[in-house]
């Protein structure tokens, strides 16, 4: 009879082909949403200062409306009024409408944040607000970026076991690298897939990666939430029927994107921009799993709970093997399972990720993470 491992190997080996991965990266593989959420903030309220106007007047406005559902409660802000604002400072002012647009612009590029900013505002920003932005964003995420906890690990694993995977992500391939870099995740990844590693794809313009000795001819692909990108990749990339990929995500443009492509998503809902807040935390999970448009989903709430993807993962490829008229399992689903839990078992069980650069439960604490283009009081 074959030992553990050897049974472990055969699995893998067997099941393998039969299933992948597609993952975002911004807030689902290395933590860059707060960061780039902030710049957004920072930048806005710049603007509105030097066009002449109170940018605490029209912050108040936009949050008397009582239509917003920032994280008033971590930032312990309880009143939206100019004096309250004015009197809690620029800092939490920043904070504040950061919370907001990690909540409702995330997983969308500037050029699609830009006028929905304009519109919710009531302002017009400048001419050359997309290019600071974009070039801020690349100072403060190649310096700042982590990874997401458990992220690396699950690399690891996939890697290992030749797990199809791929990412996708609508950031310039500038950014991915100073972000991939910073977080140590280029050691897995690569933007050209060479060198045997992950391959990302940039769906912003045309590329071409590397794969298995094969190259391939990426297209520019319309933004998320349309499911352009996710459904070229499980056909051209993966080379895998749609509905045996899991997609990993963490935005709500990115959920439907996946759910459209008819893929089982993983909503990763631990990073630094998700509401710390339990029970805002629930209500923007809530949405999410609505956002998917099917019931085909899971929450990576924990670093550990990312055994749940490749469970997910090991639950498709064995479906998908069994339809083809492959052979069963042959009883090692229950030493494969133990397999994966030990992988991932040093890593903490409850989230504990805390916003970085931030003290949650104080008005306000920027420490090192201070943007260069920072507001007077």
């Amino acid at each position: 009879m074959n030992s553990p491992g050897e049974r472990i190997q055969e699995f893998f080996t067997q099941f393998a082909p039969y299933a992948g991965f597609a993952s975002d990266l911004d807030g689902t593989g290395y933590d860059t949403e707060w960061y780039a959420s902030r710049v957004t903030s920072t930048l806005t309220l710049e603007a509105i200062q030097h066009a002449g106007g109170n940018p605490f007047a029209v912050i108040s406005q936009f949050f008397s409306k009582g239509e917003t559902q920032a994280d008033n409660s971590w930032l312990q802000l309880k009143d939206v009024s100019v004096t309250g604002l004015t009197n809690a400072g620029m800092g939490a002012l920043t904070d504040l409408f950061a919370e907001y647009v990690c909540l409702h612009y995330s997983g969308r590029s500037v050029e699609k944040q830009v006028p929905m900013i304009e519109l919710d505002l009531g302002i017009t920003l400048p001419s050359d607000f997309i290019d600071r932005k974009k070039a801020e964003n690349l100072r403060v995420l190649g310096r700042d970026t982590t990874p997401i906890a458990g992220f690396p690990e699950l690399l690891q694993f996939v890697i290992r076991h030749r797990i199809p995977f791929a990412c996708l992500t609508a950031s310039p391939p500038d950014r991915v690298q100073a972000s991939m870099e910073c977080s140590g995740l280029d050691r897995y990844l690569s933007i050209s897939g060479a060198d045997g590693k992950i391959p990302v794809i940039s769906t912003e313009k045309a590329s071409v990666i590397h794969l298995a000795g094969h190259k391939i001819s990426i297209p520019k692909h319309a933004a998320k939430p349309a499911p352009d990108g996710y459904i070229h990749t499980a056909d051209e990339v993966l080379r895998i029927p749609r509905q045996y990929v899991v997609a990993l995500e963490d935005s709500g443009s990115g959920v439907k994107a996946a759910g459209q492509a008819d893929h089982t998503v993983g909503l990763v809902v631990t990073g630094g921009h998700f509401p710390r807040h339990p029970d805002h935390h629930s209500r923007h999970v809530e949405k999410l799993k609505t956002d998917v448009g099917h019931n085909r989903h899971f929450v990576i709430n924990s670093p550990r709970a990312w055994t749940i993807a490749v469970k997910t993962w090991i639950n498709l490829a064995v479906a998908h093997a069994e339809k083809e008229g492959a052979a069963g399992l042959n009883g090692s689903r229950q030493v494969v399972d133990a397999y994966v839990d030990e992988h991932f078992a040093h890593l903490s069980a409850v989230d504990e990720l805390r916003r970085p650069g931030l003290t949650p439960g104080s008005a306000h604490t920027l420490g090192r993470r201070e943007l260069a283009h920072s507001i007077p009081v």
